[in-house]
């Protein structure tokens, strides 16, 4: 540790909190009062795609620079502004419940 700071315990229990995590926190609540956020729900708003599915519509790299940027990504959806690390949590929370296609 620097002059002055003082380390942390070897054994000090340390939260770390995964992206996808933080991801699933962001989507629980600004994304669940339309879209499905699960694996297998259905959106509250039927013209709101399940997340599952979004990346079947958007490339990735578009939906976080429209999330970030404070684009709205789709007619009707609601205005709001993601940081970049938020933007990228909610991306990777997106990628882990992508439905595999069947074609």
């Amino acid at each position: 540790a620097k002059k002055g700071t003082q380390a942390l315990p070897k054994d000090h229990p340390v939260e770390v909190r995964e992206p996808i995590d933080d991801g699933r926190a962001i989507a629980e609540t600004l994304c669940a009062w339309c879209h499905a956020i699960g694996e297998s729900d259905a959106s509250p708003n039927p013209r709101a795609p399940p997340l599952r599915l979004i990346l079947r519509q958007y490339d990735p790299s578009e939906l976080k620079e429209g999330l970030a940027g404070g684009e709205r990504i789709s007619h009707p959806m609601p205005d709001f502004q993601l940081d970049p690390q938020d933007a990228d949590a909610l991306i990777a929370y997106i990628r882990s419940v992508q439905e595999p296609r069947s074609d």
